[in-house]
């Protein structure tokens, strides 16, 4: 069976949609099912299945959300070294941030949730399950506004700077040691 021109243009068009989609150019909450199977033009289900994949491959990383009246839509992230692969380290350091966390929770076998609620309204970023711990990422200018009104057993903010001279901020690159 030959291919046609028009069915290689095809074939070549979702290559750079899947390239475009999974490169760390897209803005890390963009990343999900729906928006993968809308640039490869496929079928939601197969999305699933080739983001899976990716997943066990240690390249891409899932995480499922957490809150009431939410789409149970993933936020994928992808692992730390392919984000650097296509930006600048200035350009993806809040990426990078969540990519390093989601990546290490998984080393230490932690089951986590992204928090979802309505647009607009600030939420921790994320939730370790079954340890009741809120944790929000973030740089040095990242405050406690995003737990007000949020009831949690341990609340954490994970900064990326070593002068963390507050009681509220950890470093993010000892977020083993902080549990």
């Amino acid at each position: 069976m030959k291919l046609t021109q028009e069915c290689w243009k095809n074939t070549n068009k979702r290559k750079i949609n899947l390239k475009k989609e999974t490169d760390g150019r897209k803005n890390i909450d963009g990343i999900n099912y729906s928006t993968a199977a809308k640039n490869l033009n496929i079928t939601k289900y197969k999305a699933e299945q080739y983001i899976s994949i990716l997943d066990k491959a240690f390249i891409l990383q899932v995480v499922f959300p957490e809150g009431s009246n939410v789409l149970k839509e993933p936020k994928i992230l992808l692992s730390p070294p392919y984000r650097l692969l296509y930006n600048d380290f200035d350009l993806c350091i809040g990426a990078l941030r969540e990519d390093f966390f989601v990546q290490n929770c998984r080393i230490l076998n932690k089951n986590i949730k992204y928090l979802k609620s309505t647009t607009g309204s600030k939420t921790p970023d994320y939730i370790i399950a079954g340890d009741d711990i809120v944790v929000e990422i973030g740089g040095k200018g990242k405050g406690r506004t995003q737990f007000k009104g949020y009831k949690a057993g341990k609340k954490i903010i994970l900064a990326d700077s070593y002068n963390n001279n507050s009681a509220d901020k950890k470093p993010l690159f000892a977020f083993g040691f902080v549990l």
